[in-house]
């Protein structure tokens, strides 16, 4: 019972991102900006599940980099995503074109954030066995 509960806890970037999708819908905003937001919460969530993380074993001499890199790399692809909503925004290409970019950057942003979770789920068991 216990590892389902960690496993669970381990995917709230994406349930926050998937929940934030969701409540946002309850603005008329465009989609591009829903995805937008709810890719910022789920960036934000994953950074704060590894600040807790580092926390956790601060005394500990461990190698954080993989995590640092995709808290980075998530970070960069907010701001991918930031300039294809203003292309979205601006419509400065057609729309097919806009909304065939803003899937494909998502399916990319997904596939990143579930990397990194399992990345972060791999840090998380090592040190935890190296506590013991």
């Amino acid at each position: 019972m216990m590892e389902e509960k960690k496993s669970i806890l381990e995917y709230v970037p994406v349930l926050a991102f998937i929940a934030s999708y969701f409540l946002l819908h309850l603005f008329d905003w465009m989609e591009t900006t829903q995805f937008l937001l709810a890719s910022i919460i789920g960036t934000l969530t994953y950074g704060l599940l590894v600040a807790d993380l580092k926390m956790e074993h601060k005394g500990k001499k461990w190698n954080y980099r993989q995590l640092n890199f995709f808290i980075g790399l998530l970070t960069v692809f907010n701001l991918v995503l930031f300039f294809q909503s203003f292309l979205h925004w601006r419509r400065m290409v057609s729309n097919i074109a806009r909304v065939s970019i803003m899937y494909v950057l998502l399916i990319i942003f997904i596939a990143i954030l579930f990397r990194a979770i399992r990345v972060y789920s791999y840090h998380k068991t090592m040190l935890e066995n190296k506590k013991k």
